[in-house]
Protein backbone atom coordinates (compact mmCIF):
# COMPACT_ATOMS: atom_id res chain seq x y z
CA UNK A 1 0.00 0.00 0.00
CA UNK A 2 1.07 3.76 -0.23
CA UNK A 3 4.04 4.41 2.15
CA UNK A 4 3.45 1.12 3.62
CA UNK A 5 0.32 1.38 4.98
CA UNK A 6 -2.55 -1.46 4.24
CA UNK A 7 -5.04 -0.44 6.02
CA UNK A 8 -7.22 2.68 7.18
CA UNK A 9 -10.01 4.17 9.79
CA UNK A 10 -13.28 3.20 9.53
CA UNK A 11 -15.21 5.03 12.19
CA UNK A 12 -18.09 4.09 14.26
CA UNK A 13 -21.28 4.98 13.09
CA UNK A 14 -20.50 4.97 9.60
CA UNK A 15 -23.31 2.61 8.58
CA UNK A 16 -25.45 4.84 10.25
CA UNK A 17 -25.10 7.54 8.59
CA UNK A 18 -27.81 9.70 7.27
CA UNK A 19 -25.67 10.90 4.19
CA UNK A 20 -26.07 7.51 2.55
CA UNK A 21 -29.84 7.40 2.68
CA UNK A 22 -30.09 10.81 0.89
CA UNK A 23 -27.14 9.06 -1.74
CA UNK A 24 -29.32 5.78 -2.05
CA UNK A 25 -32.62 7.66 -2.87
CA UNK A 26 -30.88 10.05 -5.79
CA UNK A 27 -29.55 6.92 -7.14
CA UNK A 28 -32.20 4.52 -6.94
CA UNK A 29 -29.60 1.98 -5.10
CA UNK A 30 -30.43 0.57 -1.25
CA UNK A 31 -28.71 1.82 1.37
CA UNK A 32 -26.63 -1.76 1.74
CA UNK A 33 -25.10 -1.09 -1.92
CA UNK A 34 -24.41 2.81 -1.00
CA UNK A 35 -22.24 1.15 2.15
CA UNK A 36 -20.63 -1.66 -0.51
CA UNK A 37 -19.54 1.28 -2.88
CA UNK A 38 -18.38 3.70 -0.27
CA UNK A 39 -16.41 0.93 1.29
CA UNK A 40 -14.20 -0.31 -2.07
CA UNK A 41 -14.09 3.55 -2.58
CA UNK A 42 -12.35 3.89 0.88
CA UNK A 43 -10.46 0.70 0.02
CA UNK A 44 -8.96 2.04 -3.59
CA UNK A 45 -7.92 5.54 -1.87
CA UNK A 46 -6.02 3.60 0.98
CA UNK A 47 -4.17 2.17 -2.06
CA UNK A 48 -3.54 4.97 -4.22
CA UNK A 49 0.26 6.46 -4.28
CA UNK A 50 -1.54 9.92 -2.88
CA UNK A 51 -3.77 8.70 -0.48
CA UNK A 52 -7.69 9.62 -0.42
CA UNK A 53 -7.59 10.20 -4.35
CA UNK A 54 -9.63 7.65 -6.48
CA UNK A 55 -8.26 8.46 -9.53
CA UNK A 56 -10.64 6.49 -12.31
CA UNK A 57 -12.82 3.89 -10.36
CA UNK A 58 -13.92 0.58 -12.54
CA UNK A 59 -17.42 0.91 -12.21
CA UNK A 60 -17.79 -2.28 -14.25
CA UNK A 61 -15.45 -4.54 -11.94
CA UNK A 62 -16.91 -2.91 -8.67
CA UNK A 63 -20.83 -3.45 -10.15
CA UNK A 64 -19.58 -7.27 -10.58
CA UNK A 65 -17.77 -7.90 -7.57
CA UNK A 66 -20.43 -6.49 -5.83
CA UNK A 67 -23.37 -8.56 -7.61
CA UNK A 68 -25.00 -5.18 -8.76
CA UNK A 69 -26.65 -4.05 -11.82
CA UNK A 70 -24.74 -2.51 -14.49
CA UNK A 71 -24.07 1.26 -14.01
CA UNK A 72 -25.27 1.26 -10.20
CA UNK A 73 -22.10 1.53 -8.71
CA UNK A 74 -21.61 4.79 -10.90
CA UNK A 75 -24.76 6.09 -10.76
CA UNK A 76 -23.48 5.65 -6.26
CA UNK A 77 -20.92 7.33 -7.36
CA UNK A 78 -22.22 10.20 -8.74
CA UNK A 79 -24.55 11.01 -6.19
CA UNK A 80 -22.25 10.69 -3.40
CA UNK A 81 -20.29 13.75 -5.67
CA UNK A 82 -23.25 15.45 -4.84
CA UNK A 83 -23.46 15.11 -1.58
CA UNK A 84 -19.94 16.34 -1.83
CA UNK A 85 -18.66 13.14 -0.19
CA UNK A 86 -16.01 12.87 -3.30
CA UNK A 87 -15.14 16.46 -4.42
CA UNK A 88 -14.02 17.62 -8.24
CA UNK A 89 -11.04 15.96 -8.17
CA UNK A 90 -11.80 12.59 -7.60
CA UNK A 91 -10.83 12.93 -3.82
CA UNK A 92 -12.58 11.65 -0.64
CA UNK A 93 -13.31 15.18 0.61
CA UNK A 94 -12.72 14.34 4.59
CA UNK A 95 -9.68 12.04 3.88
CA UNK A 96 -6.97 14.14 5.35
CA UNK A 97 -9.30 14.86 8.15
CA UNK A 98 -10.67 11.33 9.19
CA UNK A 99 -7.32 9.02 8.16
CA UNK A 100 -4.89 11.90 9.76
CA UNK A 101 -0.92 10.74 9.30
CA UNK A 102 0.87 9.34 12.52
CA UNK A 103 3.84 7.13 13.33
CA UNK A 104 2.39 3.79 14.01
CA UNK A 105 3.55 1.99 16.98
CA UNK A 106 6.12 -0.34 16.19
CA UNK A 107 7.76 2.62 14.85
CA UNK A 108 10.20 3.20 18.04
CA UNK A 109 10.49 -0.25 18.38
CA UNK A 110 12.19 -0.74 14.95
CA UNK A 111 14.43 2.77 15.46
CA UNK A 112 15.82 0.99 18.59
CA UNK A 113 16.28 -2.31 16.96
CA UNK A 114 18.03 -0.47 13.79
CA UNK A 115 19.85 1.75 16.67
CA UNK A 116 21.29 -1.55 18.30
CA UNK A 117 22.25 -3.01 14.98
CA UNK A 118 24.60 -0.36 13.78
CA UNK A 119 25.93 -0.63 17.24
CA UNK A 120 26.49 -4.12 17.34
CA UNK A 121 28.15 -3.31 13.57
CA UNK A 122 30.16 -0.63 15.15
CA UNK A 123 31.65 -2.91 17.34
CA UNK A 124 32.47 -5.45 15.11
CA UNK A 125 34.39 -2.89 13.22
CA UNK A 126 36.26 -1.69 16.05
CA UNK A 127 37.28 -5.46 16.97
CA UNK A 128 38.50 -6.18 13.40
CA UNK A 129 40.38 -3.01 13.42
CA UNK A 130 42.29 -3.68 16.56
CA UNK A 131 43.40 -7.32 15.24
CA UNK A 132 44.50 -5.57 11.98
CA UNK A 133 46.48 -2.72 14.31
CA UNK A 134 47.93 -5.84 16.44
CA UNK A 135 49.02 -7.96 13.80
CA UNK A 136 50.98 -4.73 11.72
CA UNK A 137 52.77 -3.82 15.45
CA UNK A 138 53.92 -7.50 15.54
CA UNK A 139 55.13 -7.98 11.81
CA UNK A 140 53.10 -10.62 11.29
CA UNK A 141 52.34 -10.85 7.90
CA UNK A 142 50.24 -13.86 7.96
CA UNK A 143 48.05 -12.34 10.48
CA UNK A 144 47.33 -9.59 8.27
CA UNK A 145 46.40 -11.62 5.16
CA UNK A 146 44.32 -12.88 7.35
CA UNK A 147 42.38 -9.61 8.81
CA UNK A 148 42.11 -8.60 4.74
CA UNK A 149 40.15 -11.61 4.54
CA UNK A 150 38.19 -11.20 7.32
CA UNK A 151 37.28 -7.80 5.89
CA UNK A 152 36.13 -9.65 2.53
CA UNK A 153 33.81 -11.97 4.01
CA UNK A 154 32.05 -9.22 5.73
CA UNK A 155 31.78 -7.45 2.85
CA UNK A 156 30.71 -10.27 1.18
CA UNK A 157 28.29 -10.90 4.36
CA UNK A 158 26.82 -7.37 4.08
CA UNK A 159 25.81 -7.85 0.19
CA UNK A 160 24.22 -10.91 1.04
CA UNK A 161 22.37 -8.90 3.98
CA UNK A 162 21.49 -6.13 1.12
CA UNK A 163 20.14 -9.18 -1.36
CA UNK A 164 17.81 -10.86 1.55
CA UNK A 165 15.90 -8.80 3.95
CA UNK A 166 17.19 -9.59 7.37
CA UNK A 167 14.84 -11.19 9.77
CA UNK A 168 13.31 -8.30 11.97
CA UNK A 169 13.92 -8.23 16.28
CA UNK A 170 11.38 -10.63 17.47
CA UNK A 171 7.30 -8.98 17.74
CA UNK A 172 8.84 -5.95 15.31
CA UNK A 173 6.82 -5.33 12.07
CA UNK A 174 8.63 -7.10 8.90
CA UNK A 175 10.03 -3.98 6.46
CA UNK A 176 8.46 -3.37 3.37
CA UNK A 177 10.55 -4.52 0.83
CA UNK A 178 10.26 -4.92 -3.52
CA UNK A 179 9.05 -8.02 -4.72
CA UNK A 180 12.19 -9.93 -5.92
CA UNK A 181 13.99 -8.95 -2.52
CA UNK A 182 11.09 -10.38 -0.72
CA UNK A 183 10.82 -13.65 -2.75
CA UNK A 184 14.78 -13.97 -2.09
CA UNK A 185 13.85 -14.19 1.46
CA UNK A 186 11.14 -16.67 1.27
CA UNK A 187 13.59 -19.33 -1.18
CA UNK A 188 16.84 -18.49 1.63
CA UNK A 189 14.08 -19.99 4.34
CA UNK A 190 13.13 -22.73 1.97
CA UNK A 191 8.95 -21.64 1.67
CA UNK A 192 7.16 -21.00 -1.80
CA UNK A 193 6.44 -17.71 -2.41
CA UNK A 194 2.26 -18.83 -2.67
CA UNK A 195 2.64 -22.03 -0.62
CA UNK A 196 -0.28 -24.84 -1.52
CA UNK A 197 -2.25 -24.28 1.62
CA UNK A 198 -2.60 -20.44 0.89
CA UNK A 199 -6.16 -18.31 1.37
CA UNK A 200 -5.85 -17.67 -2.14
CA UNK A 201 -6.24 -21.32 -3.30
CA UNK A 202 -9.13 -21.42 -1.07
CA UNK A 203 -10.87 -18.40 -2.41
CA UNK A 204 -10.59 -19.06 -5.85
CA UNK A 205 -12.44 -22.49 -5.45
CA UNK A 206 -15.45 -20.42 -3.50
CA UNK A 207 -15.90 -18.19 -6.48
CA UNK A 208 -14.72 -20.08 -9.19
CA UNK A 209 -11.69 -18.77 -10.62
CA UNK A 210 -10.01 -21.36 -12.44
CA UNK A 211 -6.86 -22.58 -11.53
CA UNK A 212 -5.31 -22.10 -15.17
CA UNK A 213 -6.52 -18.13 -14.32
CA UNK A 214 -5.09 -18.22 -10.85
CA UNK A 215 -1.50 -19.40 -12.47
CA UNK A 216 -1.68 -16.22 -14.64
CA UNK A 217 -2.54 -13.95 -12.26
CA UNK A 218 0.32 -15.12 -10.52
CA UNK A 219 2.46 -14.77 -13.29
CA UNK A 220 1.04 -11.76 -14.36
CA UNK A 221 1.41 -9.97 -10.84
CA UNK A 222 5.05 -11.20 -10.27
CA UNK A 223 5.95 -9.19 -14.00
CA UNK A 224 4.03 -6.13 -12.72
CA UNK A 225 5.03 -5.75 -9.21
CA UNK A 226 8.71 -7.52 -10.20
CA UNK A 227 10.16 -4.09 -11.71
CA UNK A 228 12.35 -1.87 -9.40
CA UNK A 229 10.29 1.05 -9.02
CA UNK A 230 7.53 -1.11 -8.27
CA UNK A 231 5.67 -1.02 -4.61
CA UNK A 232 7.10 -2.09 -1.10
CA UNK A 233 5.04 -3.92 0.69
CA UNK A 234 5.52 -6.39 3.82
CA UNK A 235 3.60 -9.07 3.65
CA UNK A 236 2.95 -9.78 -0.43
CA UNK A 237 0.97 -12.82 -0.20
CA UNK A 238 -1.59 -10.90 1.32
CA UNK A 239 -1.23 -8.21 -1.46
CA UNK A 240 -1.65 -11.44 -4.12
CA UNK A 241 -4.62 -12.36 -2.32
CA UNK A 242 -6.49 -8.92 -2.68
CA UNK A 243 -5.32 -8.37 -6.05
CA UNK A 244 -7.23 -12.08 -6.82
CA UNK A 245 -10.39 -10.46 -4.87
CA UNK A 246 -10.13 -7.31 -6.46
CA UNK A 247 -9.33 -8.61 -10.08
CA UNK A 248 -6.45 -5.35 -9.63
CA UNK A 249 -5.12 -6.94 -12.81
CA UNK A 250 -8.18 -7.06 -15.00
CA UNK A 251 -7.10 -10.47 -16.22
CA UNK A 252 -10.61 -11.92 -16.31
CA UNK A 253 -14.46 -11.45 -16.04
CA UNK A 254 -17.59 -13.49 -15.59
CA UNK A 255 -20.71 -13.81 -17.79
CA UNK A 256 -23.34 -15.88 -16.75
CA UNK A 257 -21.86 -17.23 -13.95
CA UNK A 258 -18.54 -18.71 -15.80
CA UNK A 259 -15.38 -16.67 -16.11
CA UNK A 260 -13.43 -15.53 -19.11
CA UNK A 261 -10.35 -13.90 -19.62
CA UNK A 262 -10.72 -10.30 -20.75
CA UNK A 263 -8.59 -8.68 -23.45
CA UNK A 264 -5.79 -8.25 -21.00
CA UNK A 265 -5.91 -11.38 -20.01
CA UNK A 266 -5.81 -12.92 -23.21
CA UNK A 267 -2.67 -10.42 -24.01
CA UNK A 268 -0.90 -11.56 -20.85
CA UNK A 269 -1.52 -15.20 -21.22
CA UNK A 270 0.16 -14.50 -24.62
CA UNK A 271 2.88 -12.94 -23.57
CA UNK A 272 3.83 -15.46 -20.98
CA UNK A 273 3.07 -18.20 -23.09
CA UNK A 274 5.80 -16.50 -25.50
CA UNK A 275 8.29 -16.21 -22.70
CA UNK A 276 7.95 -19.79 -21.57
CA UNK A 277 8.21 -21.39 -25.60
Amino acid sequence: MAGGIDWFRWHHGTVNDQKFPLVARKSGASVAEVIAVWACLLERASCADVRGTLGEPDFEAMDCALGMADGKSAAIYEALQARALIDSDARVTAWSKRQPKRENDGAAERKRAQREREAAERDAAEREQSLCDAAEKQGQEGDKGGCHAMSRDVTTEKSREEEIPPIPPKGAKPPAVGLKSWMQGIKAKGEKPIPDGDEVFTYAAEVGIPLEFLHLAWLEFKHRYGQPDAKRYRNWRLVFRKAVRGNWLKLWYVSSGEYALTTVGIQAQRAHQEKAA
